[in-house]
């Protein structure tokens, strides 16, 4: 019986995925899901006790490893000089691999905390994100590279990155196409950055 249950659960997490891709957070109904998952409206109470529950089930996972990829990619650069060509090929490869294997993995949780999720605790992530990661750049300048324009660009520099792989993820193709996207935009985008940080 107990297999049941998560088979059911599975099926309701699935088309709540659909159904809120289709009309986003806002819009979607617990009655839509439980029609898709084949399930009665009153059942799917019994495994989420709410839409914004149903919700957080499904991108907190994913909201979870951005943080955690983003402590990683930090902590591989900690100490390191942009000046080595040698470190920024490699770190160009470690960011590269491990947002395109991300990507492909979550690709259409991604989507729906970015882009679907007005209405929910998640609506601001996107721009949280590139606040942190403009504020993570900006403490890596030295005080003497540090002024307004180096400033701004680091604020473009933040949004262009985020953006950029969010473009990405909307186009998905194949995962093959994510790969060499995700490879060829981080190499423009660290090697870009690189200058500032010599």
């Amino acid at each position: 019986m107990q297999i049941l249950k998560d088979e059911v659960r599975e099926e309701i997490e699935k088309a709540a995925i659909e159904v809120f891709l289709e009309k986003g957070f806002e819009r979607a109904l617990m009655q839509n899901m439980a029609e898709k998952a084949k399930v009665s409206a009153s059942n799917i109470y019994n495994y989420f006790e709410s839409k914004e529950k149903l919700f957080a089930v499904i991108v907190d996972p994913v909201y979870c490893q951005i943080n955690q990829l983003m402590q990683g990619f930090m902590e591989y650069e900690t100490g390191r000089s942009f000046t080595d060509s040698g470190f920024v090929e490699g770190f160009v490869q470690t960011v590269a691999k491990g947002t395109g294997r991300f990507i492909k993995e979550n690709h259409l949780r991604l989507l729906l905390i970015f882009d679907k999720s007005r209405g929910t605790q998640y609506e601001q992530f996107k721009e949280n994100l590139i606040e942190f990661l403009e504020q993570h750049l900006k403490s890596s300048l030295k005080d003497s590279r540090l002024n307004e324009s180096a400033s701004f660009i680091m604020h473009i520099s933040a949004t262009n990155l985020i953006e950029g792989l969010l473009e990405i993820i909307r186009h998905y193709k194949s995962d093959a196409w994510v790969e060499n996207s995700v490879n060829d935009f981080i190499k423009y985008h660290i090697r870009g950055l690189a200058q500032f940080f010599d």
